[in-house]
């Protein structure tokens, strides 16, 4: 990660409180989903949602969080680094970022 003022802030669907990441309901689901092992045609069955919207917004999640695969994307999700915009929604205990533990 070069800057969390890149990601963060004013204009960007991720909001960051010091190393947490929070991101938008739909790709926090699906981050999820993504870090208990499930494909992306079962995540789309979970979800509702179709395989192609599960891979655009996949696409969306790893620039957001400058992931350049699925497996930094489970590492991120299991050792914690990301959480829900709301902070209400249903599996949203917060996780915390380690700056460069991922790529």
């Amino acid at each position: 990660m070069t800057g969390e003022d890149e990601r963060c802030g004013q204009g960007s669907s991720v909001e960051c409180e010091g190393p947490l990441v929070r991101l938008p309901r739909r790709q926090f689901q699906v981050a999820s989903l993504v870090g208990r092992g499930l494909s992306n045609k079962d995540i789309a069955v979970a979800l509702g949602i179709s395989p192609k919207t599960v891979q655009h917004t996949l696409t969306a999640v790893y620039t957001k969080l400058r992931l350049g695969s699925r497996y930094h994307l489970v590492r991120a999700v299991l050792e914690g680094a990301v959480a829900p915009l709301e902070p209400n929604a249903p599996g949203s205990e917060p996780h915390r970022y380690r700056e460069g533990r991922y790529s």
